[in-house]
């Protein structure tokens, strides 16, 4: 029984990647089929409003890049904790989760609806969200940065995700700073801070997955 979860938990940390890429092609595809739509001065979260067009095009690829996502998380939290992993970790893993939950449910329960600038309550709720998950995500990764290098195996790993964390840190910020000076760049700065956050959760899966096939290939 044991052998068996540790084979599927390894194949699911993949499921982190697939979550990027799906992603990835969710915005893509978007931007393509919608004509007048400009991914420099407009939010991905336009692609999924109310009212936006081509939704049920983009629904496969949300659907996808949802369920992965989900997938790998909750397999990491429950990884986190079977393996023993350090107190940080397992809070990082907590926070990991629960920024996943935030967005998959959030995001969809308050789409952007009108004008965006309109501070309607569901528009209001939609920033609540953004803003929820973006400390989580940055507490989720410094925790997980921290776990890591406490780990014999995982020293140069946590220091490149603690980089990474700084990092996305620094893009997540670039978001209110363009909007407070007048810059209508939020697509651009909100794309480089999703897509570097993704990044760096897939190349957690495609750590872990790596890690945990190589010790079972070395046990058997």
């Amino acid at each position: 029984m044991r052998k068996l979860y540790e084979k599927a938990a390894a194949i699911l940390m993949f499921g982190g990647i697939i979550a990027f890429v799906a992603y990835i092609a969710y915005a893509a595809v978007g931007n393509a089929l919608w004509a007048e739509y400009n991914p420099v001065t407009t939010d991905i979260s336009s692609l999924s409003a109310v009212g936006a067009p081509n939704q049920a095009a983009l629904a496969p690829l949300l659907a996808i890049y949802t369920a992965c996502f989900l997938l790998f998380v909750t397999n990491y939290l429950v990884w986190s904790f079977y393996s023993g992993k350090s107190v940080a970790f397992k809070v990082g893993a907590i926070l990991l989760f629960g920024m996943a939950l935030v967005s998959s449910f959030g995001y969809r329960i308050f789409p952007l609806e009108g004008d965006k600038t309109q501070m309607t309550l569901q528009n209001a709720m939609h920033i609540v969200v953004t803003v929820a998950v973006v400390f989580l995500s940055i507490a989720a990764l410094f925790l997980l940065a921290v776990g890591y290098r406490k780990t014999a195996d995982g020293r140069r790993f946590g220091g490149a995700l603690l980089a990474a964390s700084a990092i996305f840190t620094l893009l997540g910020a670039t978001n209110p700073i363009g909007m407070g000076a007048g810059l209508n760049i939020l697509g651009l700065t909100e794309r480089a801070a999703i897509y570097s956050l993704h990044l760096i959760i897939g190349a957690i899966g495609f750590r872990e997955g790596r890690v945990m096939r190589q010790r079972r290939i070395e046990i058997n």
